[in-house]
């Protein structure tokens, strides 16, 4: 399966003993065990993400290449499956404490300046991303769900860069700007991450069905 994000794995074990009523999981000490066998396999998982477009800012060009992500993990996920009606069925996602670091090439242009190096990026465990999907059946009653839909196409996410760090040539040119040189680096990031992850929370509605 393509998605990185694998929650299928901890909601087919969820549902192994939990009852088919509403489902809600919220406190990871009672599901440590799960979490940590879910962890330890997404411990062993890498993914390259497309190169953004260049980004600009008060004359400051930076270009981020080569981003790569591993060490996911999550501390806590909240299910919350609610029926609406004989034809519909809504189950919110929710996933909090989201750990990942990302290594990427990064290259500036400033005025007639310009340098290029290495970055490393972790995330804040404050970091947290949820979304809503809809499966649909034309009768709950007697069929399986067809297809899935995001109400709104509403994807949250909260990605937050904790720890930044780069090193390569010209830095020291751009020491006067390294703020606006940082806040760039973690805009790019971070917003790749976050459509990255609402891109595989709507996945996982396909992947079941």
């Amino acid at each position: 399966m393509r998605n990185v994000f694998d929650f299928l794995f901890l909601l087919r074990a969820i549902s192994a003993t939990t009852p088919p009523t509403p489902i809600k999981m919220r406190s990871l000490q009672s599901n440590r065990a799960k979490f940590s066998t879910l962890n330890q396999i997404f411990s062993h998982v890498s993914f390259d993400l497309p190169d953004p477009p260049t980004i600009s800012q008060s004359g400051l060009d930076l270009t981020i290449t080569e981003l790569s992500c591993q060490d996911l993990a999550v501390e806590d996920i909240s299910l919350d499956h609610k029926f609406v009606s004989d034809t519909s069925q809504l189950l919110d996602i929710d996933i909090s404490g989201l750990q990942v670091s990302c290594d990427f090439r990064w290259e500036y242009r400033w005025t007639i300046f310009n340098g290029r190096g290495d970055g490393k990026a972790t995330l804040d465990r404050a970091s947290s991303a949820g979304i809503t999907l809809d499966f649909h059946s034309a009768d709950y009653d007697i069929l399986p769900p067809k297809h899935v839909t995001i109400p709104n196409d509403k994807c949250t996410s909260n990605i937050q860069i904790d720890n930044l760090d780069f090193d390569g040539d010209g830095l020291g040119i751009i020491a006067g700007i390294i703020n606006l040189f940082e806040n760039l680096i973690k805009r790019v990031v971070e917003g790749e991450l976050g459509k990255l992850v609402c891109e595989e929370l709507a996945d996982l509605g396909d992947d079941e069905l």
